[in-house]
């Protein structure tokens, strides 16, 4: 079993989670879903046909016909089949061979586009590239750090890149920024209005017909960017974040999957006064632990109350991150019951991580779902210690 590959289709599906939930519930609820196999890869096979599919694993060989959108993610993604509507992927590389109907938006290390593409293209990554087999109906748009452009574009072209070449036919207006260097190939064919952004000027092919292409020159990026690191760490950070929410949500509902069904459905019928028990539980509990350490007679129990205290405010939290995902995938899919299985998981951590980002209101709901899990977690707790209060039998006197 390839450990890695499952790590990096937990992470996608992560990222497919949020897609689909920034999507009409009407388009969700008719919508495929296709999980990893148990090597946590997936290939469809070239003569199935599927509609507005949602994947992800480590590895994705898409071979079938779409009819409608298809949502994928992985670490290596290839779509061989044509898509009726468009593409979306999230991926460390992808290969988008097949005729794409609609847009096609990417994010990924290396993007390659090799077919036509009857809308936009905006991609944003590392290596990206647009072969001269790719076709574009509309405008393409591309940030990343090694671009090609060959395929001939309809619409505009827009570039933002260290090292680009572009050697294609663009009847739109065209917009390069080259913080390293730009090349402009031999059958490249340009409008009135193009323009080009560098710190030094484009190596221009002969045979180029470019010859409206205007030069703005600008700084040099330095390697020192610290906003940019900045942006990096916090990237990774989140990413790393997701990913451990998301195994140990999985490990919950798979070792202890009746507790925590119990928890789920008591959060759910209990909100308001497990969110209160909760508030106050995370404020006594600290405060008495606190005060038994400083009596030295209790300084053993103070350790194991405060220990407690944090294991369970842990626990707590991740039952209400699973909670929310189990309602947000009921209101989605319009079930009667609250459903808990891996989707509510990883719907649940991508949509609280998400709503944590927004200041103020966001915080806010992460805390109320906090607090109503750990008071979740107290009242089960104090149900297993009240029943293992059993009153001692009464001695009986046999002696007359």
């Amino acid at each position: 079993m390839n450990i890695l590959s499952r790590l990096v289709g937990i992470v996608s599906v992560s990222a497919i989670a949020v897609m689909f939930l920034l999507l009409p519930i009407q388009q969700v609820i008719g919508a495929e879903f296709v999980g990893p196999d148990d090597s946590g890869n997936i290939t469809l096979s070239a003569n199935e046909t599927r509609r507005n599919l949602y994947t992800a694993g480590g590895s994705v060989l898409i071979n079938s016909t779409i009819l409608g959108d298809i949502y994928v993610a992985g670490g290596d993604v290839t779509i061989e089949g044509s898509v009726e509507g468009d593409v979306v992927v999230l991926a460390g590389s992808a290969y988008i061979n097949g005729t794409v109907g609609g847009n096609v938006r990417a994010l990924a290390g290396d993007v390659t586009v090799n077919n036509t593409v009857g809308g936009d293209v905006v991609m944003l990554g590392g290596a990206m590239k647009l072969s001269d087999r790719a076709v574009v109906s509309g405008d393409v748009a591309i940030w990343g750090g090694e671009i090609k452009v060959a395929g001939p574009i309809a619409g505009y072209l827009k570039i933002g890149g260290g090292m680009v070449e572009v050697n294609s036919a663009v009847t739109g207006y065209v917009e390069i920024t080259a913080h390293e260097k730009l090349t402009i190939g031999s059958s490249a064919v340009f409008g009135e209005n193009a323009k080009y952004k560098s710190w030094q000027e484009a190596s221009i092919a002969e045979g180029a017909q470019v010859s409206t292409l205007s030069y703005e020159q600008i700084a040099r990026k330095q390697s020192n960017d610290w906003a940019g690191a900045f942006t990096t760490i916090f990237t990774m950070g989140f990413i790393i974040k997701l990913l451990a929410m998301i195994l140990a949500g999985l490990l919950l509902i798979n070792l202890f999957p009746r507790k925590a069904n119990e928890f789920v459905h008591h959060l759910d019928a209990h909100k308001w006064s497990n969110l209160g028990i909760g508030f106050v539980g995370l404020i006594v509990m600290p405060i008495v632990a606190i005060l038994a350490l400083v009596s030295f007679v209790g300084f053993y129990a103070g350790i194991i109350l405060f220990l407690l205290w944090i294991l369970w405010l842990a626990v707590g939290s991740l039952v209400g991150i699973v909670y929310a995902g189990t309602w947000v995938y009921k209101l989605l899919t319009k079930k009667t019951e609250l459903v808990l299985d891996w989707q509510a998981v990883i719907i649940g951590v991508v949509v609280v991580a998400v709503v944590g980002l927004i200041p103020v209101v966001g915080w806010l709901i992460v805390m109320m779902l906090t607090f109503a899990g750990f008071g979740t977690i107290l009242r089960q707790i104090g149900l297993i210690i009240k029943s293992q209060q059993v009153p001692a039998r009464p001695v009986i006197n046999n002696e007359q």
